[in-house]
């Protein structure tokens, strides 16, 4: 009779923190050795984690209200991380390969996160911290790399890598700045820093070997509403851009092979358009 009631109370209890935590986490996993964490502290946090394959895992903090993880990971010996701080952050991540490496940390209210890598070898490392950022990336082939770290509100990034060994590095500090990225075919890289408000850069790559910022020389934006555009087609071109100061306008654009352009403007109100071809 005494472990009836114990038993009552326990389910009780149980119910009582269930619904004033009201978070809720849905796991399913198919295969070996796969292994999924998650902690939710605070109300209204949601996971949904699918797991097919082997040897894969998935590690998820949610801390706050209303956060929303929807997380689909298909293949083997892959990892991703999780981690969510502040109120109503929403991240939707659909990985199939294997051998993929993802970590993605939003500290803030608002974030979204929309992650989609297809192909064995990608790695993707996604940081925010402030309100309102988004960040859309896609990995579409073998071994690319992304990296994105913004702070501030309103930022936005969009990144399009379709083929193999390209590499995206963005760091955003300020309010309402967007980077736009594509790279298609084999072996490109982006480089790209903005600190400011209302700056856009937006670099396209269909080719191979070509660079749009690398080492100590990204693609730079220091100030205010800078709008900033690289276009390459071809192989092996290289563009270096810096702005420093508010309402510069630079249009980088090189079609066919080896062409090289570097570009510094510092002031206000400049505009440089630069165009290259060869065959």
């Amino acid at each position: 009779m005494k472990k009836n009631l114990l038993l009552a109370v326990m389910v009780c209890l149980c119910a009582t923190i269930t619904i004033a935590q009201d978070n809720n986490a849905n796991v399913t996993q198919t295969g070996d050795e796969t292994r999924v964490d998650i902690i939710q502290t605070g109300s209204a946090n949601d996971v949904l984690s699918t797991i097919t394959g082997n040897a894969t895992t998935l590690g998820v903090n949610q801390t706050g209200n209303g956060n929303r993880l929807n997380s689909a990971i298909e293949g083997s010996n892959s990892s991703a991380v999780v981690e969510q701080i502040g109120d109503a952050n929403d991240i939707q991540q659909a990985i199939t390969g294997d051998d993929v490496q993802s970590f993605i940390m939003s500290e803030g209210s608002q974030n979204t996160v929309s992650q989609t890598i297809t192909g064995n070898g990608n790695s993707a490392d996604i940081m925010m911290t402030g309100d309102l950022n988004t960040v859309i990336q896609v990995q579409d082939g073998p071994n690319n790399s992304f990296s994105a770290a913004t702070t501030g509100s309103n930022n936005r990034i969009t990144s399009d890598q379709i083929g193999e060994n390209q590499e995206v590095l963005i760091s955003q500090t300020g309010n309402n700045n967007t980077g736009v990225f594509t790279q298609t075919s084999l072996s490109n890289s982006i480089s790209v820093i903005q600190e400011g408000d209302g700056n856009t850069v937006t670099v396209s790559q269909d080719g191979q070997n070509n660079i749009a910022g690398f080492g100590d020389t990204e693609l730079t934006q220091l100030g205010n509403d800078n709008q900033m555009s690289s276009l390459q087609e071809g192989n092996g071109n290289s563009s270096f851009g810096l702005q420093e100061g508010n309402g510069n306008t630079t249009s980088l654009d090189q079609r066919g092979d080896t062409n090289n352009i570097i570009s510094t403007v510092t002031g206000g109100t400049n505009v440089t358009n630069i165009t290259q071809r060869n065959q």
